[in-house]
């Protein structure tokens, strides 16, 4: 089950936020099997990647301006953030 807790800022940040679609998320704990999710407004997942070590860069540049969603799955714990990319 996901709580409350599991589904606030978490355990990770992204920056820089706004960008032009580049970006870099970094995890405070590391843990194996890490999962990233990115989803647009809708809640559509247009990408997942494999997160390995702290830090993960991840290049949107071919996605349309506008607010998506950077899920992280690290261990037993799921955290969402916001994420805009501009242009």
């Amino acid at each position: 089950t996901v709580g409350i807790q599991d589904v606030q800022k978490g355990n990770f940040s992204v920056y820089p936020n706004p960008n032009k679609g580049l970006f870099t998320v970094k995890v405070e704990n590391p843990q194996n099997g890490m999962i990233i999710n990115i989803m647009d407004a809708t809640g559509k997942i247009i990408r997942t990647l494999e997160a390995e070590g702290a830090s993960t860069s991840i290049d949107l540049s071919d996605a349309a301006a506008g607010v998506y969603f950077v899920q992280m799955t690290n261990g037993n714990q799921a955290s969402v953030q916001r994420v805009t990319i501009s242009r």
